[in-house]
């Protein structure tokens, strides 16, 4: 798949399983031109998932990749925790980090503010973010509930924004086609009563 992204002339980006040293690797090593990494912790936590993405001497990374992948990938790192969050002034000046990607249900549930009641909160809290890592200069990326929602994050610099989640976009179409056949079954029903 990375190929074909490369080939359509779009950037081939994975997101790795996990901020293991082979975990972020891997998809480098097939051919991703970038990844964007889970659960990073903190400052510290970036500089070794950096480290995992560059050769030698600037990094750890191995030399056996398999696919075209790119000598210097982009590296993004996801802010999903609060220490990641208590660390971020020094996580956005990491040497070598090309942008942070926030997950906003782990990070909301890892600040106690999951679930409807602390959404505006939660929203406080990663508009906060995005204006944090815009005046640092560093690219910033969010997950949006709403199309409503990503406009505003794309309002406020986010240069990544995606919107809602597929499977539960699907499920709720579904639903409403099923509602709606079943509201037209029941009054035709009714109708020949």
């Amino acid at each position: 798949m990375a190929a074909a992204v490369t080939a359509a002339g779009a950037v081939p980006l994975v997101r790795t399983r996990s901020p293991h040293f082979a975990d972020v690797g891997r998809p480098l090593d097939l051919g991703a031109r970038g990844v964007i990494v889970p659960n990073v912790r903190d400052a510290a936590h970036a500089r070794e998932v950096v480290a995992a993405c560059r050769y030698a001497p600037a990094g750890g990374r191995s030399i056996g990749r398999l696919s075209g992948g790119a000598d210097e990938p982009l590296v993004v790192v996801m802010v999903e925790a609060a220490s990641a969050l208590d660390d971020l002034d020094a996580l956005l000046a990491v040497d070598g980090l090309d942008g942070v990607y926030v997950g906003p249900g782990d990070l909301g549930l890892s600040l106690g503010l999951a679930g409807e009641e602390h959404r505006a909160e939660l929203r406080g809290v990663l508009s906060s973010i995005v204006a944090r890592a815009v005046a640092a200069g560093v690219p910033v990326g969010v997950h949006a509930y709403s199309g409503e929602e990503a406009a505003g994050y794309a309002a406020e610099g986010a240069t990544i924004v995606t919107v809602a989640v597929d499977v539960a976009m699907l499920g709720a179409a579904a639903a409403g086609h099923l509602s709606a056949a079943r509201g037209s079954a029941r009054g035709a029903g009714a109708g020949e009563a």
